[in-house]
């Protein structure tokens, strides 16, 4: 399991998944092969899994096939699945004649194809196509389900979001969800020229996995500003591995006695 701890990102303050070390990798991965190769057009039909090799190892049971349309998605045969080496991830399939296919590795709201250092791939769109014609009076082939793309939502905080007359000094922030989260997965973000709380240690969730809190420091007479993932800081993520809509959470603490 990965440790994850506070790091300190200018000109963001990030408390997110993100392994320690004196010279972090931040390179994002990249694809160096497909098979079926990126646009080739006479691929067997016939072909029973689709396979995508990285120049480096990747986050084990992680990653985002993604279809850009039910009409190009070919129909999944089950998980996908890493090899011993962690740089070849293959998915079984099943393929008609005739067909366009789209699938794009990552996207914009799927970004869970990552390397071990939490690098995102940046996303790559893979099309291909299969020899023969299509059948006579066939629509489109059967496709994968529409990836779910109900995010996860902040339902409350404590503090709550535009509290004032917040008691300084050191407090428990806590960040509830609608639904269960991934386990040692988070990113409490600075905005830029706002304040930020104090962080003492590290986040955790509750039992339930729905409430995430840190302990901080508040000093009297200030107004914080906590992002609860953000455009580019995307850890908080439910269970399917799909993130959560960003929150911005901001309230205020009494002035001194």
């Amino acid at each position: 399991m990965n440790h994850h701890l506070l790091a300190l990102l200018a000109p963001l303050l990030l408390i997110a998944g993100c392994p320690s070390g004196p010279e972090a990798d931040t390179t994002p991965p990249e694809v160096v092969k497909l098979s079926p190769p990126i646009g080739a057009t006479d691929v067997d039909p016939a072909l029973k899994e689709l396979k995508v090799t990285f120049n480096e190892s990747m986050k084990g049971s992680s990653w985002s096939w993604v279809q850009e349309s039910p009409e190009t998605a070919p129909k999944l045969g089950g998980e996908p699945k890493f090899d011993p080496t962690g740089r070849i991830n293959t998915v079984p399939v099943t393929l008609e004649p005739g067909r366009e296919y789209v699938i794009w590795l990552n996207s914009k709201e799927f970004s869970n194809f990552a390397d071990v250092s939490g690098n995102v791939l940046v996303p790559v769109r893979w099309t291909f196509r299969t020899k023969g014609e299509a059948k006579a009076g066939e629509g489109a082939p059967d496709a994968a389900p529409a990836a779910k793309v109900d995010a996860p939502k902040v339902t409350a905080t404590s503090p709550a979001n535009g509290a004032v007359d917040v008691p300084p000094g050191k407090t428990t922030l806590t960040a509830t969800f609608d639904r269960k989260m991934k386990d040692k997965g988070w990113s409490w973000v600075m905005e830029p020229k706002a304040d930020f709380p104090a962080p003492i240690g590290e986040p955790s969730f509750d039992e339930s996995f729905t409430k995430n809190s840190i302990e901080a420091t508040l000093e009297p007479g200030k107004t914080y500003v906590i992002w609860l993932n953000s455009e580019r800081f995307k850890n908080f993520q439910d269970e399917a591995g799909i993130p959560a809509e960003p929150f911005r959470w901001s309230f205020t603490t009494a002035a001194a006695q």
